[in-house]
């Protein structure tokens, strides 16, 4: 096992953010007004789980970039999927309808990264091994190889 991962505690919040909807889904369907307020908790607390599932999802997405850019992508991706959500459940025509699709997107998208995180090799054969000391590396075509240190060149 290679521990808790970005990619990992992503798939595990979006399992919790389906269920969370799955729970909605249930309590909506009826449309009682006592279970309103069980199902606005439910609602929100969704979108939490989504939300962080989604910053780290956009973190581990460009896992070579800067962190910079990684957080930039982490901040963009919630905001970039709450407006196609935003714009989708608005078309939908029932409150339970949208909740029951978000939910299936949000159990797939677990199993598919859970899936991916499986698959991940650890990191320390993903980085690349420094030179050898007292290795000569190649010079590129076009550029002169630098002189020993105390020497001089004879122009």
């Amino acid at each position: 096992m290679h521990g808790m991962t970005p990619s990992r505690i992503a798939a595990f919040a979006a399992l919790v953010g389906a269920a969370a909807w799955l729970v909605r889904t249930v309590l909506i369907w009826g449309e009682t007004a006592a279970d309103s307020t069980l199902a606005d908790a439910a609602l929100w607390s969704g979108y939490a789980m989504f939300a962080i599932a989604l910053a780290l999802s956009g973190y581990s997405l460009v896992a070579t970039a800067p962190v910079w850019l990684r957080v930039l992508v982490s901040a963009a991706l919630p905001a970039l999927v709450a407006t196609v959500w935003a714009a989708l459940a608005e078309a939908l025509a029932s409150d339970w309808l949208a909740a029951l699709l978000g939910t299936l997107v949000g159990l797939v998208w677990a199993v598919l990264a859970l899936r991916r995180t499986r698959s991940e090799p650890p990191a320390a054969r993903t980085r690349r091994t420094p030179p050898t000391p007292g290795r000569r590396v190649a010079t590129p075509p076009g550029r002169r190889a630098a002189e020993p240190k105390g020497r001089r060149a004879s122009r």
